[in-house]
């Protein structure tokens, strides 16, 4: 038995080497002064399910076949082998969002948007850039508005841009942060996906308790979590 094993939070259980979560569903606490009935946004279907794998190079993709994850995060490579990529995924049975900025060869322009969804055709595109957010929801893709929420004046600027660009989700950086995972549901209505330096079981419960929707991780050993939710 891993030593971890020995340590799991209390509604987790071990079966055949599978971590099962039990994640609860409560309320997002209310903001004093917000509406009762305000809109949420529905989770888009790709995200649905929490453990999301973030593919950042060549050695990762053995870990995927036989991992549960529904959606892949791709975060590396160039323009030529883009699109064979994204068709390798999709043959695992995987939907795929690209890291406009992360891709070698590609500009940050709508141009971009548009080359991607007529000839790559990903899930999604995940982006930095609150002006590309309409474009790619134009083109019939998921999109994905990543902050860095390093402070305070960070923190406050990335809920005015979300509430002027209007993402399909967002993902915060880093993500290993509870209390402001909490903070941000009350101020934006659209699914937070939390990433970065979350590298164990009870962090993942902690965020998703916390009121995330998906933990986006580049950890392959936590790809084989298998969520019950």
């Amino acid at each position: 038995m891993k030593s971890w094993e020995r340590k799991l939070p209390s509604g987790w259980r071990v079966r055949r080497r599978t971590i099962f979560v039990s994640k609860r569903q409560g309320r997002t606490p209310q903001k004093p002064g917000h509406s009762r009935f305000l809109k949420v946004h529905k989770t888009p279907a790709m995200f649905e399910y929490p453990i999301i794998a973030a593919l950042r190079n060549d050695d990762d993709w053995i870990h995927l076949a036989d991992s549960p994850v529904r959606t892949v995060f791709l975060m590396y490579g160039n323009l030529l082998g883009l699109k064979q990529s994204v068709k390798r995924l999709h043959l695992l049975g995987k939907k795929v969002v690209v890291h406009i900025e992360l891709i070698k060869g590609l500009g940050q322009s709508k141009e971009a948007v548009s080359y991607i969804a007529d000839q790559v055709r990903p899930e999604g595109i995940v982006t930095t850039k609150g002006h590309l957010i309409g474009p790619v929801k134009e083109a019939g893709l998921t999109a994905v508005l990543h902050l860095f929420l390093l402070d305070t004046n960070a923190f406050n600027t990335g809920i005015q841009l979300v509430k002027t660009s209007m993402p399909d989700a967002v993902e915060i950086m880093p993500g290993l942060m509870p209390r402001v995972v909490r903070d941000l549901s009350r101020e934006i209505t659209v699914p937070i996906l939390a990433a970065g330096l979350i590298q164990t079981p009870e962090e993942i419960q902690s965020i998703l308790h916390a009121g995330a929707k998906g933990v986006i991780t580049g950890t392959s050993t936590l790809w084989g979590l298998h969520v019950e939710y």
